[in-house]
């Protein structure tokens, strides 16, 4: 199965594997090879902790995420990579063959969409003030907050997730493990060590072995699937958006994205809703169809008052080949807003991704820097577009 749970002695190891398809059309093998690696990297530093381990009851978790390239290999987790920015998603359990991610997700990102293979679900959504995100999950200020619920910032796994992980999975950690953690305390744990293999062969009453079991391996089961939008009309699809749920919006917003010409007038129409998530996934939808009037409609939703609408309009509007969104792009960088989608990113993080994607340069924006080197990346990017004009064609 693809993510399993053994367990030896008083160690736990959570193995992910998932497999991934380079369907970016720009990143050759060496390219999205890297890629992954650094996916792994991210995943299994952030799901460990600081400390390379994590702590269910009285014993040791580790985290093991084991990555390979290809298609259809049995035991892994199917995520298919496509050109980002765009929304990622994934689905839950043994097998699942309906992740998305974008090769410009970042580490956290991956993070976040391993959760879910973990059985995690969001902690966050769009239900605040005028559609706004929400943290449903806040930790205390000055402490790690949940990775499902941000991809910025001091985000972590907490220990609530990874209790979650291990009730998902029933996996036990035996009763002697507290024992020999008390030992720790006394120093004594080298002398008892020996002892550990009678403790095994022990059956104790179950409210005292905590269903002590042998070395045994346990599946995550499937716990969601994405609610199908198929036979949805477009009014329902905008509704769906409306309600802020993440699954929900997420579900709905692919589904318009897959609906063509045929939903363009709704679609037209929708960039005037008051909200603005409908607002958002209008322009998002609107970026696959190419017309006069769609750029016209889409340019005028660069000054809408709701960064994410502004940025992703910005970014349809590239994907139709105009250029006339690159200054709300870079006026976004200086911005730290929560854009709409799934996972939640800041909005200029997904605003430099847009920027890269379509001219191909960095300029070394990063929006966790010190101010002075982030304003610096966008004086560059500033200067980038001063020397480029209108002359610019988006990749």
């Amino acid at each position: 199965m693809a993510t399993t749970v053994s367990r030896v002695g008083c160690r736990i190891t959570v193995t992910v594997r998932i497999e991934f398809r380079n369907n970016t059309g720009r990143l050759n093998a060496a390219q999205f090879q890297q890629l992954v690696n650094g996916w792994e990297q991210s995943i299994e530093a952030l799901w460990n902790g600081s400390t390379g381990s994590q702590r269910y009851r009285c014993c040791t978790v580790t985290f093991n995420v084991v990555t390979k390239i290809g298609q259809g290999t049995n035991g892994y987790h199917q995520v298919n990579v496509v050109a980002g920015p765009q929304t990622s998603v994934a689905g839950l359990g043994p097998g699942s063959t309906n992740g998305r991610w974008d090769d410009q997700d970042t580490g956290a990102v991956a993070a976040h969409e391993t959760g879910h293979l973990l059985c995690l679900p969001d902690e966050y959504d769009y239900n605040g003030p005028g559609g706004a995100y929400r943290n449903l999950n806040p930790q205390p200020a000055g402490q790690p907050q949940s990775i499902m619920a941000q991809t910025w910032g001091n985000a972590a796994a907490l220990q609530e997730h990874i209790d979650a992980v291990m009730e998902c999975t029933d996996a036990t950690c035996p009763w002697y493990c507290c024992i020999f953690r008390w030992i720790d305390w006394l120093v004594l744990r080298r002398v008892l060590r020996i002892f550990r293999p009678l403790f095994d062969r022990l059956s104790l009453p179950r409210r005292l072995s905590n269903r002590l079991t042998s070395e045994r391996e346990g599946t995550i089961a499937d716990r969601r699937d994405r609610p199908s939008m198929k036979h949805h009309s477009i009014d329902s699809l905008l509704d769906e958006v409306r309600s802020g749920d993440p699954d929900r919006l997420t579900a709905a917003y692919d589904e318009l994205l897959d609906r063509g010409d045929d939903a363009v007038p709704s679609l037209r129409e929708a960039l005037d809703d008051e909200s603005p998530l409908v607002r958002w996934a209008a322009a998002g939808a609107l970026g696959g169809v190419g017309s006069d009037e769609v750029t016209q409609s889409l340019q005028e939703r660069l000054d809408d008052p709701n960064a994410s609408v502004r940025v992703v309009a910005a970014q349809s509007l590239a994907r139709l080949g105009d250029s006339a969104g690159v200054p709300a792009l870079i006026r976004a960088l200086e911005q730290d807003d929560v854009m709409i989608g799934h996972p939640p990113e800041l909005t200029s993080d997904y605003a430099v991704q847009v920027l890269r994607s379509v001219s191909g340069e960095r300029f070394g924006f990063d929006s966790s820097a010190p101010a002075y080197e982030r304003a610096r990346a966008v004086e560059r990017w500033e200067e980038w577009w001063d020397e480029q004009g209108e002359e610019f064609t988006p990749r």
